[in-house]
Order: C-alpha cells, then sequence, then structure tokens
C-alpha cells in the first residue's frame, strides 16, 4: 500500500489535535493541509465509531481552532472537519486498525477485489475476516505491500 507521508506542518497539526480528539471520543485518521485561492485550507479527518452529525462536526471544528490559534504557520486559514466516508481511500495503514470491525473493499496489486469485516493489522498484513471465497467464508490476509487500493464499503 502506497502511504501517503504527512509534510512536517501536518505532522505538527497532528500532534496537537490528536490528543484532543483522542480525548474527546473521535479518532484522527488523516490531516491534509494544502493552498487554495492563495489561503491555507486544512482538512482534518475524524471517525467514531457512532453516527457523527453536522452538530459534532461543528463542535469538533470549534473545539479545534481553538488549539490550532496560536500555531503560527496557520495566520490564515480555513478548517474544515470531515468523516472519511465510504469513497475515501485508505492513505495510512493505521486505518486498518481505526476502521477494524467495518466492513472494507481491498483491491490488490494483481486486480483482485475483496470485501469483508476489517480484522485489523497483524504486523505487515491486513485481516479480512468472512471474505466470499470459492470454498465459502474464509478469513484472509493480505500483506500491505500487495494492496493497491482500500476503503470503506457499504
Amino acid at each position: 500500500m502506497q502511504e501517503r507521508t504527512l509534510n512536517h506542518h501536518e505532522t505538527d497539526i497532528w500532534a496537537l489535535t490528536e490528543p484532543v480528539l483522542s480525548k474527546a471520543g473521535y479518532k484522527l485518521v488523516d490531516v491534509v493541509l494544502a493552498k487554495q485561492d492563495g489561503q491555507a485550507h486544512l482538512t482534518i479527518y475524524v471517525f467514531a465509531h457512532e453516527r457523527m452529525s453536522v452538530e459534532d462536526m461543528a463542535k469538533i471544528s470549534g473545539t479545534l481552532d481553538g488549539v490550532l490559534d496560536g500555531v503560527d504557520f496557520l495566520d490564515d486559514y480555513m478548517l474544515e472537519v470531515s468523516s472519511p466516508g465510504i469513497n475515501r481511500v485508505f492513505r495510512h495503514k493505521h486505518e486498518f486498525d481505526i476502521f477494524k470491525g467495518l466492513e472494507v473493499k481491498v483491491q490488490t496489486a494483481d486486480g483482485q477485489k475483496f470485501i469483508g469485516e476489517c480484522g485489523g493489522l497483524d504486523g505487515d498484513n491486513v485481516t479480512l475476516k468472512n471474505v466470499d471465497t470459492d470454498e465459502g467464508k474464509k478469513d484472509i490476509a493480505i500483506n500491505l505491500e500487495n494492496i493497491s487500493k482500500a476503503k470503506l464499503f457499504g
């Protein structure tokens, strides 16, 4: 799996926001800092196993705004807090642990597609449970290097 590397600003933002989100019961999935129309655009992807409402996102946004206001490289920025959603491709291997217990779709480098319950990481392997195979439902392990794409399913 081609893992996205955070730049040093994104790493700093991760370090500031992850403990705050964790304390509130949320998982930090990803941090993306980009320039749009000359302004910094910061997207923070947050997950909770319970359904997240628009009000939850607004509350998280307000809390994180307070945490990030003193960051010197974020003079003028727009903050977007988002849930990962089912269309977002996994960008980090830790997402297999975050989404443990949920249904995921994994495509391998040779084009095979598997749908199953995410069993999390075991070393460099991802476990998928209850995958439909020619022999019936099975648990399978796929090495991270063999994964070309993965995302939530359903």
